[in-house]
């Protein structure tokens, strides 16, 4: 696999990491703060339920901070051991496209890299569109053997049996 791959993925993977760090970081320091300051000025009893409250929320914060850090290594491991090393154990690769539209105005849009293998586990990784469309381009040329692409037939072939998939090109657009 070309190093512009590894790299592209290594960054997603890092970006992710990061925001997963710096959401747990911010609710845990807000959670702190509501609790420090915050239930100063309230009665015992009401004090004590925002308390819990916001005790909860820090964990909350706390946990993704936590994930965020010791999941960072095996993660990237894993998900490059399987695209780079074991590219006959990838059956199916797609991505999704979310997009949030309140009120008619685009808000939000959310990019997710799909890779699923033989053994039915799933990887996905979260990235920005242009650099996932270029990281599917490269990766049809790395794992010919693996399909391309999200359709509802395809969909059922995995479920009933990946292998279903392999050199599958007779479908594909």
């Amino acid at each position: 696999m070309d190093r512009e791959e590894v790299r592209i993925i290594q960054k997603n993977l890092r970006r992710n990491r990061n925001l997963k760090v710096s959401c747990g970081l911010a609710l845990l320091c807000f959670a702190v703060y509501v609790i420090g300051f915050g239930t100063t000025s309230l009665p015992e009893r009401t004090a004590i339920v925002v308390a819990v409250l916001f005790m909860l929320l820090g964990l909350v914060g706390l946990y993704f901070i936590l994930h965020g850090v010791l999941r960072y290594d095996s993660q990237r491991n894993y998900i490059l051991k399987h695209v780079i090393r074991e590219r006959d154990a990838v059956a199916w690769v797609y991505y999704e496209s979310i997009q949030h539209f309140p009120f008619g105005v685009r808000f939000l849009q959310i990019d997710i890299l799909h890779i699923r293998l033989i053994n039915r586990e799933h990887i996905s990784i979260m990235m920005r569109e242009p650099e996932l469309l270029y990281l599917i381009q490269m990766l049809r040329k790395q794992i010919p053997s693996a399909t391309f692409g999200y359709s509802v037939y395809k969909e059922q072939l995995y479920n009933i049996n990946p292998d279903l998939l392999i050199n599958m090109k007779e479908h594909e657009k």
